[in-house]
C-alpha cells in the first residue's frame, strides 16, 4: 500500500474495516491533507498490533467516528500528531481498544465541540485491572467531563492532565 496515491482522496470511511487478520499496517506514506472523513477507517481490525500513522495530516478531518473501534490487539497507538480542530464527531473513536496501555491525546483540540459519546467505551481495559492513563490537556479533560462522557468514569481509564511543559500533573496538584 506504500504506492497508493491518496492525494485526491477525501473519504477514507471504512477503508480497512473488518480486516481482522491484518497484524501490521504502515500508512505513514498516505497523503491525507484533503481527507474529511476517517470514520470506521480501522474498525474491527482486531488482529492489528502495529499501526503507523506518523505522517497523517488530519487538519481537514471532521469525522473520526469509530476510527479505531474494535482494534483490541493494539497496546499502543500514536495519535500525538493529530490535528482535531475541525473534528465534530469523535463518538466511539477508541471503543473496544481494550489493550491500550496508555493514550496520548494532548494534541487533541475540542474547539469544534465534537460529539464524544462512548469515545472511550471498553478502552484501556487493562488485563491487570490497573488504571490506564489517557493524557489530555486541562481543557480536554474539562470538555470530556463536562460532556458527561460516562464511559470515561470506569475503573480502567484515568484522565491525566499534562502541564504546559508536557509532563503529567496528577489531578489536584500543581508544581508550585
Amino acid at each position: 500500500i506504500s504506492g497508493f496515491n491518496t492525494h485526491s482522496v477525501t473519504n477514507m470511511n471504512t477503508m480497512f474495516r473488518g480486516c481482522s487478520k491484518l497484524t501490521s499496517l504502515n500508512v505513514s506514506s498516505f497523503d491525507t491533507q484533503n481527507v474529511s472523513t476517517m470514520s470506521l477507517m480501522f474498525y474491527g481490525c482486531s488482529g492489528l498490533i502495529s499501526l503507523n500513522l506518523s505522517n497523517f495530516n488530519t487538519e481537514n478531518v471532521t469525522d473520526m467516528k469509530s476510527m479505531f473501534s474494535g482494534c483490541s490487539g493494539l497496546t499502543s497507538l500514536d495519535v500525538s500528531n493529530f490535528d482535531t480542530q475541525k473534528v465534530i464527531v469523535m463518538a466511539s473513536m477508541f471503543n473496544g481498544c481494550e489493550n491500550l496501555e496508555s493514550l496520548n491525546l494532548v494534541s487533541f483540540s475540542f474547539d469544534a465541540g465534537p460529539t464524544t459519546l462512548s469515545m472511550f467505551k471498553e478502552t484501556c481495559k487493562s488485563v491487570t485491572n490497573k488504571p490506564v492513563s489517557i493524557y489530555v490537556t486541562a481543557e480536554g479533560k474539562n470538555y470530556i467531563e463536562t460532556k458527561r462522557v460516562s464511559d470515561i468514569n470506569n475503573s480502567y481509564a484515568v484522565l491525566t492532565v499534562y502541564d504546559e511543559s508536557g509532563f503529567g500533573v496528577p489531578d489536584g496538584e500543581n508544581n508550585g
